[in-house]
């Protein structure tokens, strides 16, 4: 039975030769390239890498990868006004879709990050309907508060390092963050399985980053 690896190599050599191939960066060449021992399993892995990245939706990053629901989603949900919760509505009755976020030929990636903390997320879903996102998820930039930044998403050509890597091995689409909070509420969810201090039902969850957490002084 071929494995994903030898399926990779052999549609590589049939497109085009190595030349295929060796276009993927190369770090993840030398990963394609071990081999692993006859009969063996994941159960014999010496090192298992966990990689956790920074405030990144799946359809945002990896949307338009070929073979996951992303944006073909079937079963996307219909939001209170009938549209698929793709388009988004604002106070003033514009309604916009997603669209691509040029990183080579525009400025996007140093127009300011959108909110991604606890309020802002519970409020967004606004109790199941996922209707508000134009109206909370609004860039902290004056200057671009008004454009729909957050309905934005990446294409091959923008993230060429995280396609090669989703082309060179497996991908599980529809993953969202453990806790709809920001950065270090998930970092310590990932680390304990929890965002209490306790693991208990009376144990405090620390759902933001400012009031909940001490940050090291720099030297």
């Amino acid at each position: 039975m071929n494995s994903r690896r030898d399926f990779l190599k052999k549609a590589a050599l049939l497109s085009g030769g190595a030349a295929v191939v060796n276009m993927l960066p190369p770090v993840i060449q030398r990963a394609m390239a071990i081999n692993p021992a006859v009969g063996s399993t994941f159960y014999d892995a010496e090192h298992i890498v966990f990689l956790m990245q920074e405030n990144r939706s799946f359809d945002h990053q990896l949307g338009m990868l070929q073979g996951v629901r992303g944006f073909n989603d079937p079963r996307a949900i219909n939001l209170p006004d009938k549209n698929k919760v793709w388009l988004q509505t604002t106070k003033g009755g514009d309604t916009y879709g997603p669209s691509r976020l040029n990183v080579k030929d525009t400025k996007i990636a140093w127009m300011g990050s959108l909110p991604h903390g606890w309020t802002d997320q519970t409020d967004a879903m606004n109790g199941g309907k996922y209707d508000k996102w134009l109206h909370v998820k609004m860039a902290r930039s004056k200057a671009y508060s008004e454009m729909p930044l957050t309905l934005g998403y990446g294409e091959r050509e923008d993230f060429p390092f995280y396609y090669s890597l989703a082309d060179a091995f497996t991908v599980c689409d529809q993953n969202f963050c453990s806790s709809i909070t920001g950065t270090h509420s998930n970092r310590h969810y990932w680390m304990t399985g929890t965002v209490r201090e306790k693991n208990t039902p009376e144990g405090i969850a620390h759902l933001w980053n400012v009031s909940n957490y001490e940050y090291p002084e720099l030297e």
